[in-house]
């Protein structure tokens, strides 16, 4: 709702708009409306209906859409029925044209003045689903999909929605990713996020699917060594989406992730002696490897040959199995 008001004589106007979004580009929209007169002590309320028509007497004459930032923005509103998380900035400026453009030119007077307010939208959509890991987002070619080290990932993902169905299947080259996740054999369940005090309490008949459904105090879940008919095993690649479950009046609604992909490189690609170890140790310690390997690190001399656990050296397939634990509980580390 646009109110204008005329403290002086009557005089011809337009009216400028201009929407910009700090995400998705630097503007939207920008339009001018065909002039108009004011009158004296006018007060003119106008909406968006009475700028955007066909035919109306405060129509927009000439405006400018950026059709590529608008069509990411559209893309982000279908797939969530919200206006995504950002700032819209809205600008209004009224400006005084020719007398002789507008209808009625009696007593009009010739003015060069501006008017104008700039004001922003904060817009916090909690619908919303992203993915934190592991792997990358999908692109369709298999090649590109990010290496993983453990056949037990930690699953994590950042959303304000409680209800969650996550599900994975096995990817094969050539293969649509949706198709993949609708095919068996597959694993799916529903999470519901709360601590014990807040417990959600719903069934698989309340949520119209079969799945087992499991209480987690935040987004974040290990993938399960058993009791899954898809183990994840070297050599394969998999892709895996969470869909956030809203309720709704009419039921629970779906708001999918994007579809992310992982793969799990067979043995003998990880390559033999210290490479191995390296991948190992690059995975383990993450941003300690380079202080520790790198460049003037500690050890940049040297190269892993070997691990021992508990003692006792341990084989590529044990660490593998092992790495994620090993992972949560890393604290820190020290040379000898």
């Amino acid at each position: 709702l646009l109110t204008i008001k005329n403290d002086t004589q009557q005089r011809c106007v337009t009216i400028g708009l201009t929407l910009e979004s700090k995400t998705f580009g630097r503007f939207l929209f920008d339009g001018e409306t065909i002039p108009f007169d004011l009158d004296p002590s006018q007060m003119l309320p106008l909406t968006s209906n009475d700028i955007i028509t066909n035919t109306g007497q405060y129509r927009l004459d000439d405006f400018r859409i950026n059709r590529e930032d608008i069509k990411d923005l559209l893309d982000n509103i279908l797939a969530t029925g919200k206006l995504p998380s950002d700032i819209y900035t809205f600008n209004v400026e009224v400006k005084d044209v020719d007398c002789g453009r507008c209808p009625q030119q009696v007593n009009c007077v010739n003015q060069s003045q501006v008017s104008d307010v700039t004001f922003d939208i904060r817009v916090s959509n909690p619908k919303k689903v992203d993915i934190i890991g592991p792997g990358s987002s999908v692109t369709g070619r298999v090649r590109d999909c990010e290496r993983i080290f453990s056949n037990l990932p930690q699953f994590r993902w950042d959303s304000r929605m409680k209800v969650f169905r996550f599900i994975l299947a096995e990817y094969a080259p050539g293969e649509d990713p949706e198709n993949a996740l609708n095919n068996e054999p597959r694993f799916t369940r529903i999470f519901v996020i709360g601590n014990g005090s807040r417990r959600v309490s719903l069934t698989a008949r309340d949520l119209g699917f079969n799945d087992v459904i499991e209480q987690l105090p935040s987004n974040s879940f290990q993938y399960p060594a058993s009791g899954t008919s898809l183990p994840l095993k070297s050599g394969k690649t998999y892709v895996y989406q969470f869909v956030g479950l809203v309720n709704s009046s009419s039921g629970f609604f779906t708001i999918p992730s994007e579809i992310y992909c992982f793969k799990l490189p067979k043995l003998s690609q990880l390559g033999a002696g210290r490479q191995q170890f390296e991948l190992i140790l690059r995975n383990l310690l993450e941003s300690d490897y380079e202080k520790l390997f790198g460049e003037n690190g500690e050890l940049a001399e040297y190269q892993p040959t070997g691990m021992t656990m508990d003692g006792k050296e341990v084989t590529l397939t044990e660490i593998l199995t092992r790495l994620q634990k090993l992972k949560s509980k890393y604290s820190g580390y020290s040379v000898e």
